[in-house]
Order: C-alpha cells, then structure tokens, then sequence
C-alpha cells in the first residue's frame, strides 16, 4: 500500500513542478490583417430628437425711413430731437415674444460694403450716436438720437436693417418640485 502512496505523491510533485515551470512564450510578431466581415444589419431607429433651428426667420436688409417722434428741450434755446422708425415683421408673433429671441441689425454701410452693427447701439466715445429698440407683436420699433433714415446716395443704399425671429421650442426650465417634470426633462427610466 505504502507503494502507491508513494506513487501517487510523486505524481503530484511531478505535476505541481511541470505547472510551475510552464511559462507563457514571448509574442510574436503581428500576423497580416485578416479580410474583411460582412456588414451587419442595420441598427433599430433611436427616439425622435429635439426640434433644431429649422424653424428660423429672418429678414432681407429693409429700408427704414425715420420721422421725428417728439422733441426735448434741454437747455434754454437748445432742443434735440428724437427719431423713430417702424420695421414691420409680421412674423413676430406674441409667442416669439414671450418665449423666443429677436436679434436685430443695422448697416452703417453698403450691401457692397457692409458694415454691420446688432442693436440696440450706442457709441458714447466718439459720435454720441444711440439707437434702441422696441419689440411690438408685427412691428419692430426703432428710436434714436439722429435720423437713421435708410439713404440712397449714387443708387446706391446705405443704413439698411434686418432682423432674425427664433421661436423657441424646448422650454429651459423644470419643475424641481414635480417628479415626473424632472423625470421626463431627464430622460430619467421609472
């Protein structure tokens, strides 16, 4: 009996010894690229994604002729004059308004030779030059310090205007304090 054990624990020792002195091989160089697969099968279709900008409005460069609005007097013998011009947009609705953003512009120079400016304006350092705006549902009401008349000097047109409607269409904010409003604002699953 003593035989096999002894046998059997050589085994053993013999077996522990060959595991123990197995070693992986160093790698060998990189084998040429395999050709390639076949395509899969198309992916399922994601969700419907947020409303892009597709949905901008914006005008063509407008002629804009400015009227005195009112007149000030501010020193004794010294008055100065307001003007006002009206850009109707009949696309500015109460809802751009209220939920939307309203850019508008003013060509100092030619369509040749443009020299753009967003608005409202002021240039308190050299020309005193100011001109503000007021948005109204279909109009766009503009008010300065000098007439901003759009001109045509040699047939050809200075001092145009345009303006750029952005509905909006996603709303930023979200009821923290209503879990399903925070949940479906997040993409959140139950």
């Amino acid at each position: 009996m003593k035989p096999k054990l002894y046998s059997y624990l050589a085994f053993v020792l013999f077996a522990a010894i060959f595991i123990i002195a197995c070693k992986k091989g160093d790698t060998g160089p990189t084998g040429p690229a395999g050709a390639a697969g076949a395509a899969g099968a198309a992916g399922a279709a994601g969700p419907k994604g947020d409303t892009g900008t597709a949905n901008v409005i914006y005008s063509a460069w407008t002629d804009v002729t400015y009227t005195p609005a009112f007149l000030d007097t501010i020193s004794p013998g010294v008055v100065d004059t307001t003007w006002q011009g009206v850009l109707t947009a009949p696309k500015l609705t109460a809802d751009i308004l209220s939920k939307g953003e309203i850019k508008t512009y003013f060509n100092f120079g030619t369509t040749a030779n443009p020299d753009i400016v967003p608005l409202p304006f002021t240039d308190i350092i050299s020309t005193g030059w100011n001109i503000q705006v007021d948005l109204i549902v279909g109009s766009i009401v503009f008010t300065g310090n000098e007439n901003f008349s759009t001109q045509t000097v040699s047939g050809v047109k200075a001092g145009q205007y345009r303006y750029i409607l952005i509905p909006g269409s996603v709303p930023a904010s979200v009821n923290v304090k209503d879990y399903n409003s925070v949940k479906n604002y997040f993409n959140l699953p139950n």
